[in-house]
């Protein structure tokens, strides 16, 4: 959840046309054990939401910045460190001059 920030939206697929900025998250499932967080360590996951972005991101004259990372959640609810995988695309919408 988003909390903070009115202009922040949540889209059910990635814009044709963008007028800002913005960023897509793919989940990519469970950090493998015996992992212990690191990233580059798992191998690599192609999944619908990636395939789709990587399509998406191909034909944009924005730069788009793709990176993963892992995240867990914390906290007396959660009883177990379970890491979970993303991978984020970031892009910058450049109006035309």
């Amino acid at each position: 959840a988003f909390y903070g920030d009115p202009e922040i939206r949540i889209l059910n697929q990635a814009p044709a046309q963008p007028t800002a900025g913005g960023v897509i998250f793919c989940p990519l499932g469970i950090v493998q054990n015996g992992v212990k967080g690191e990233v580059n360590a798992n191998p690599p996951v192609t999944t619908a939401c990636t395939r789709a972005a990587d399509h998406w991101s191909a034909g944009r004259a924005e730069q788009v910045i793709k990176a993963e990372y892992s995240v867990a959640k914390s906290g007396l609810r959660f009883f177990q460190h379970i890491p979970f995988r993303y991978r984020v695309y970031l892009y910058e919408h450049r109006a035309a001059k």
